[in-house]
């Protein structure tokens, strides 16, 4: 049975179209379609209850669908008109689609999927074609995001560095100068740690957990400095020395902070 009352177009090539000698009324070229098969279907997901003996289903939408019929196109410009088409499917690109057939009102472009053509008994006016064209959506982009400025950049380098625990400080002698040699003991969460200070005084103790921390000067001649310092997760940087006096002798109080601090990064 051919199908005459309802639309179906391809990239605005109607497969459904009398055409007609405006002059005589002879028929120039007749295209009809038949058998259409529409295959739509829901994407559900079921998801299973924990501890019960039921499930959720959920509806994901509608996978793409797939049209099927077949047609004829009879006349002396059918060839043409069979060439426009083939050209179409050859191309391989999504095609604009309409058609007024219910259930494929809102499918708006097609991939042509396949096409088959037979000639009907060597007629080389009249031609039959089996085509399947399937719902082409376009995938979703993503949304454009602005690359991260400088700022953001140096942001997070700054907090990457932030993560560095670490205590420091140096040792001076009586005269305000270096102390090498001196041991120096951190005692925290994770224990006791003792160091020693180079020819510069300094002493540092890397990669520390947070927590809070006893610096003592553990060495004869030295009065014990003491002093408490807390590494906090996401700290910044400072730059301290304590000074201590030695044995041989000094003015001055004991223990005494010159100003700056004992370093500590978290």
């Amino acid at each position: 049975m051919q199908i005459s009352s309802v639309d179906i177009e391809i990239d605005n090539f109607p497969l459904i179209k009398r055409i007609e000698d405006s002059q005589t009324r002879a028929v120039q070229e007749l295209r009809t379609v038949y058998s259409i098969s529409i295959d739509a279907k829901r994407a559900i997901v079921e998801h299973k209850i924990l501890g019960a003996n039921s499930s959720v289903l959920q509806d994901m939408g509608r996978y793409p669908a797939r049209i099927t019929f077949e047609g004829d196109l009879i006349g002396t410009k059918s060839k043409d008109s069979l060439q426009s088409l083939w050209v179409k499917f050859q191309q391989g690109k999504p095609v604009p689609f309409s058609s007024d057939i219910t259930g494929i009102t809102d499918i708006t472009s097609v991939m042509i999927e396949n096409l088959a053509i037979d000639t009907t008994g060597g007629n080389l006016f009249k031609y039959h074609y089996f085509i399947s064209l399937t719902e082409y959506k376009p995938p979703k982009q993503p949304e454009d995001q602005p690359p991260p400025s400088q700022a953001d950049d140096a942001k997070d380098q700054v907090e990457a560095e932030s993560e560095i625990h670490d205590i420091r400080g140096r040792i001076l002698d009586r005269n305000g100068n270096p102390a090498s040699g001196v041991k120096v003991k951190i005692s925290g969460p994770d224990g006791d740690r003792e160091i020693t200070t180079d020819d510069q005084g300094n002493y540092q103790v890397q990669d520390l957990p947070s927590g809070k921390y006893t610096v003592t000067v553990d060495e004869k001649g030295y009065s014990g400095l003491k002093k408490e310092v807390e590494i906090q997760k996401g700290e910044g940087s400072g730059n301290g020395q304590g000074s201590s006096q030695s044995d041989q002798g000094s003015s001055g109080d004991e223990g005494s902070d010159s100003g700056d601090q004992t370093d500590e990064s978290g």
